[in-house]
């Protein structure tokens, strides 16, 4: 009598397609399992620990790999194993028979729908989030006894950042801009990033991670101009591969300081690939300062790049995971 074949369902954090693959429980227990997503871009890893496997999961949710560790005897003969996101607390990943695997990628499915629909209205954790920050903002404006009416403008990060975070900041800032009547500032993320190097003879290339060997990037440098100098744009602000990013640095064929969370994570490619000569900024410059985004608002103000409270919106360069799938879905 044939063995009884097990399904293992997911969603692809890459492509966005969900993947069902048959296996018989000979083939999940007699070895490590490697079941790639038809694109070629993510897998799902089954490592054998005799009598446990180690099951390791692409998320879709978080964009990170999640690990959990279960007995063999539960892989080949529970009727429904469900694996969850440990951040989100949403499953993704199913293993079992048939019925129950279509059901719980069903259910899959539709989370994912509602992460999009979330995603669009501000979620409720967003709003807790926001009630602690904007708790904060009132103590540091009465720790340094500020008038708010006389402030001019009120400067913003505008992204790109966790699409979380930039929803927080931005309902905050523009909450602030409606309750005084003050307009806001719109300091690109890695622009503000970039003016912590201010007045070095060299190019900046502030990284963010992005994930999956991409990473929000841009490159600017600081030109002469009065007393001091002035931020120009080299490159903008976009979501590039890392290895993409070093060739362009490489062809520009200037020396280059690298800043940000994602100089750690690219450290090797960088070292590898970049082929001109570059520096890491200090570890005092090498992150966000909400300094420099002040600074630089109040140069951006003086400019007159200010716009209506009511009409900000961040920049995410990019759309949400959970607005990619819905949007495939769609298409298909």
């Amino acid at each position: 009598m044939p063995e009884e074949a097990r399904l293992i369902g997911r969603v692809c954090p890459v492509c966005g397609q969900s993947v069902i693959v048959r296996r018989t429980p000979f083939q999940l227990c007699a070895g490590d399992s490697v079941l790639p997503c038809p694109c070629g871009k993510s897998e799902l890893r089954v490592a054998q620990l005799g009598d446990r496997c180690e099951i390791t999961v692409p998320c879709l949710l978080c964009a990170r790999d999640h690990t959990a560790v279960c007995s063999n005897k539960a892989l080949v003969g529970q009727r429904l194993l469900a694996l969850s996101c440990p951040q989100s607390g949403l499953g993704i990943c199913c293993i079992g028979e048939e019925g129950p695997v279509y059901q719980a990628m069903e259910k899959l499915e539709q989370a994912v729908d509602k992460l999009r629909e979330d995603d669009a209205a501000e979620s409720r954790g967003s709003f807790l989030n926001g009630a602690v920050m904007s708790e904060v903002l009132e103590e540091l404006r009465d720790m340094v006894e500020l008038d708010m009416d006389t402030i001019d403008a009120i400067a913003i990060a505008s992204g790109p950042g966790s699409f979380t975070g930039l929803r927080i900041g931005s309902a905050t800032a523009k909450g602030l801009g409606l309750a005084l009547g003050k307009p806001l500032v719109e300091v690109p993320t890695l622009e503000g990033l970039a003016w912590n190097l201010w007045g070095t003879d060299r190019l900046v290339c502030p990284l963010m991670d992005a994930r999956r060997n991409q990473v929000y990037a841009a490159a600017c440098e600081f030109l002469p101009e009065g007393e001091g100098f002035a931020l120009h744009t080299v490159i903008p602000q976009t979501p590039i591969d890392i290895e993409e990013l070093l060739e362009k640095l490489t062809a520009l064929g200037r020396p280059v300081t690298f800043l940000g969370d994602g100089v750690p994570v690219y450290r090797e490619a960088v070292r590898a690939h970049c082929g001109v000569p570059y520096a890491l900024a200090p570890a005092g410059s090498n992150r966000q300062r909400a300094a420099s985004i002040a600074a630089l608002g109040a140069v951006y103000f003086r400019q007159g790049r200010i716009v209506p409270a009511a009409a900000h919106s961040p920049v995410y360069l990019r759309k949400s995971q959970a607005e990619q799938e819905a949007g495939r879905r769609q298409q298909s």
